[in-house]
Order: C-alpha cells, then sequence, then structure tokens
C-alpha cells in the first residue's frame, strides 16, 4: 500500500466436532501490518488467534498425598475438554545498523482460555478434581541484536514476561512464568571447512506453590 506499508490478513478455519469451549467451526483470523520508515527501520503491528486441541498436565503429588499416573498427562479437546484459545497481539520496532547488525524492540499481550491445570483449591487431593480448565494473561517486551554479516556473527536477546493464570476463583503466577530470559550466541567462520560455535541461555525460576502435608494417625 503506498509501497511503504504492508498489509497481510489471513484467515484459517478448522472444522470437525465441536469441542468444549468452541463450536464444529473455529476461525482463526491473523493481520500483520507493517510500515517502513526508511530503509533502514521498520514497524510492525499484529495480532492473530490459534487453537490448540492438545495439552499436558503434569504430576500432582504431595508426599504421600499423590494422584498416580506418568508426568506428563495428554488430554485432547472434545465435548467435555477445552481446546487451548489464545489470542496475541504485538508491537515492534526494527533497524538495520551498519549493515550487518539488525537491532530489534518488541512488545506482546497474550490471553488464553480453555487452559488445563491441576485444580489449585486447597486441601486433600481425594476430594478436588484432577483437571479444571482455567485462563491465562501475559505481557512482555523482548530486546534483541544480531550480527548477520563476517566472519564472526551472533546474536543477544533479553526478554521480560509476566504470566498469570486465572482458575476456581484465585489469580497466582503461571508455571510457565519465566520473568528474565537471556539468549547469547556466537558464531566465528574460522576456515571454509570449520567453524565454531558457542550458546548460553538464562533464565528466572519458574514459580511453584510450596505444599505442606500433614498426617493423622488412625
Amino acid at each position: 500500500v503506498g509501497g511503504r506499508l504492508t498489509i497481510e490478513p489471513g484467515m484459517r478455519l478448522d472444522a470437525g466436532p465441536s469441542v468444549s469451549s468452541a463450536g464444529s467451526v473455529r476461525p482463526m483470523p491473523r493481520l500483520q501490518t507493517r510500515f517502513a520508515l526508511d530503509s533502514q527501520t521498520m514497524l510492525s503491528v499484529s495480532a492473530g488467534r490459534s487453537y490448540q486441541y492438545t495439552q499436558a498436565i503434569s504430576r500432582i503429588e504431595n508426599r504421600i498425598d499423590a494422584l498416580l499416573y506418568p508426568a506428563p498427562l495428554w488430554l485432547g479437546a472434545d465435548q467435555s475438554t477445552p481446546a487451548l484459545r489464545t489470542d496475541i497481539a504485538t508491537l515492534g520496532a526494527e533497524r538495520w545498523i551498519s549493515g550487518t547488525w539488525l537491532v530489534a524492540a518488541n512488545a506482546y499481550g497474550r490471553r488464553s482460555a480453555g487452559y488445563l491445570l491441576p485444580d489449585p483449591t486447597p486441601g486433600l487431593l481425594g476430594n478436588r478434581r484432577t483437571v479444571i480448565d482455567g485462563k491465562e494473561h501475559a505481557t512482555g517486551i523482548e530486546l534483541s541484536a544480531r550480527r548477520l554479516g563476517g566472519r564472526v556473527t551472533g546474536s543477544a536477546s533479553y526478554s521480560y514476561g509476566v504470566a498469570r493464570t486465572v482458575a476456581e476463583g484465585f489469580r497466582f503466577p503461571s508455571s510457565y512464568d519465566r520473568r528474565h530470559s537471556l539468549d547469547l550466541a556466537l558464531l566465528a567462520r574460522l576456515r571454509p571447512s570449520l567453524q565454531l560455535s558457542a550458546a548460553y541461555t538464562y533464565t528466572s525460576g519458574a514459580p511453584f506453590t510450596r505444599l505442606q502435608s500433614t498426617q493423622q494417625d488412625f
């Protein structure tokens, strides 16, 4: 559009037996726009929806009070089990520096429904359901720099994100929450037939709920 603006719309339709959270026809629209400020700088905005029909549930265990099944337990969407529906929107900018360096910054927001997880309600495991469905909300930023030309190439990226789960009236950090993440990669071409590479990844720890069990004497 006008040489500087690019618009890419799309639509995917899944058809088949209905699932708990959607009908027999499930539309997944998407839209991406890119605008060139100049020959080296690009802005982008995008949004889209997706469905995931299988989810994994981790093993539930609290000392001697445990539900014994192999981890993870995979569940497929059907009329009693929802599919995971995810809506995501992103805003980004990237710029070429010196012809070989590409720097980028992105912000995102994600909202999911039909997210399967163990019941977070306090109490004995036998008194609550094995699997429930909840919602997730996540926001974050991503920063990156990549050197794409020359004998030595590499990349560095950092992301900061916050993910929260809402289920059974509770709101708590998602098990997929990784507040900080750092990725480094390096590739050196010593000869046409010899290359050396290295990579490093750091992420902050996953949140968890500390559990306490009480043992009763009979």
